[in-house]
């Protein structure tokens, strides 16, 4: 086992792989392209810096993961979540995701909103952009989160869930 455990108020709790979330989140610009919510990754990360990647980090203590979703999206975009932020899919694949299992969330913003960061880690974002689908290989990408914007879209224009989700 390379799990360990560790007390806290006298309750035992077992350590093991990390929980993390990520947001995608579509609009529709004013050229009536798709355009993802991105950021480029700053000093402050532990790693990929220089790279873009969908808001994204850790499910913190007592939080649910719709709860970590809106606060990452928050924290590194200063951007609101829409209500109807959907759960798209779990990756559990230890070599994909460095050890992490990974919880997709989708949503759709209907007017594409200015970021700027808005908490989380010191230096973690230093751009933050609406990035058109047709222009995602124009940018160097973490955690294969390219790969993942464009497996979502797909699943999400197949399913027409991307044109009925477009009243918040």
């Amino acid at each position: 086992m390379k799990n360990f455990s560790i007390r806290i108020d006298d309750k035992e709790y077992w350590i093991s792989r990390s929980v993390a979330v990520v947001a995608l989140l579509f609009t529709i610009d004013k050229d009536e392209d798709i355009c993802i919510l991105a950021n480029k990754r700053g000093s402050g990360t532990p790693d990929f810096q220089g790279l873009w990647n969908c808001p994204c980090g850790y499910l913190d203590y007592n939080e649910t993961t719709l709860e970590a979703v809106r606060r990452e999206v928050l924290e590194e975009t200063g951007v609101i979540c829409p209500e109807s932020m959907k759960l798209m899919g779990v990756d559990s694949d230890p070599q994909s995701n460095q050890q992490n299992v990974t919880i997709h969330y989708c949503g759709f913003i209907k007017t594409p909103v200015r970021g700027k960061q808005a908490g989380g880690e010191k230096n973690e974002v230093i751009d933050i952009k609406w990035i058109k689908i047709t222009k995602l290989s124009n940018y160097h990408w973490a955690f294969h989160h390219d790969k993942l914007i464009i497996e979502t879209l797909k699943r999400l224009i197949k399913n027409k869930f991307f044109f009925q989700s477009q009243g918040d």
